[in-house]
């Protein structure tokens, strides 16, 4: 059984890859064993992980903890949520070790409103759209939820649930999520444009390339970002 999934993961891997999923340089996929888990094995990892948290245990759940079903049978995702949330409730120190993770980004604004870039390697000053936003939004609503006993998989669906236990205001939730698919228009336009001429996709985008409309939505969302 072990050899059959070994060789379909692999499989899988290798054509997601053909079709615009790179391999993953951290070998988080299913082609590796660590990621190819009976449920016993996997409630095993998690009790540990919860019971003696590391930094590189919160780096490895802030990528993990958005398990969820794809094809088969979702009774064993819903009994693996089920374990996950029982482990932590009561025992933050795995929330805590996770944002301490996450607390590395920092949004791309600063005191006056301006926006902070990054001096990349071609001496070039840009801004790193999913280190600097899209991935605090994530990371934040995926930590909220847990703490809550939120089994969501998806930030649009954590944030909304934040809402309906009390954690967030509705207005609160709107601005957040607003900047959330601001962000994310201005990654896959942005993507897309270096697609049309051949050039490595990258989330790095340089403001004074873009209009003055568009400095102005990403400037409003990195504010939304610092806020939440």
């Amino acid at each position: 059984i072990e050899m059959w999934f070994e060789r379909f993961c692999k499989r899988l891997n290798k054509h997601l890859d053909r079709i615009g999923y790179p391999i993953c340089e951290g070998e988080i996929m299913a082609g590796n064993r660590q990621y190819r888990k009976t449920l016993a094995e996997w409630k095993q990892q998690i009790s540990h992980i919860v019971r003696q948290p590391t930094a590189k245990a919160a780096r490895w759940s802030n990528v993990v903890f958005d398990f969820d079903t794809l094809y088969g049978n979702d009774l064993l995702t819903t009994e693996l949520w089920r374990h996950l949330l029982a482990e932590l409730n009561g025992n933050r120190q795995l929330l805590r070790r996770m944002t301490d993770d996450d607390a590395e980004g920092r949004p791309a604004i600063g005191i006056f409103n301006q926006l902070i870039t990054t001096t990349t390697d071609n001496q070039e000053e840009k801004v790193d759209i999913k280190r600097n936003g899209l991935r605090i939004i994530a990371n934040g609503a995926r930590i909220l939820a847990l703490g809550k006993g939120i089994a969501a998989q998806n930030t649009t669906s954590r944030l909304n649930a934040l809402v309906r236990v009390g954690t967030l205001s509705e207005d609160f939730r709107n601005s957040v999520q607003e900047a959330y698919e601001e962000l994310l228009d201005l990654v896959l336009i942005h993507q897309i444009s270096q697609a049309e001429q051949n050039q490595p996709l990258s989330k790095l985008i340089n403001p004074d390339t873009l209009s003055r409309q568009a400095r102005s939505t990403l400037r409003i969302s990195m504010r939304a970002v610092k806020r939440f």
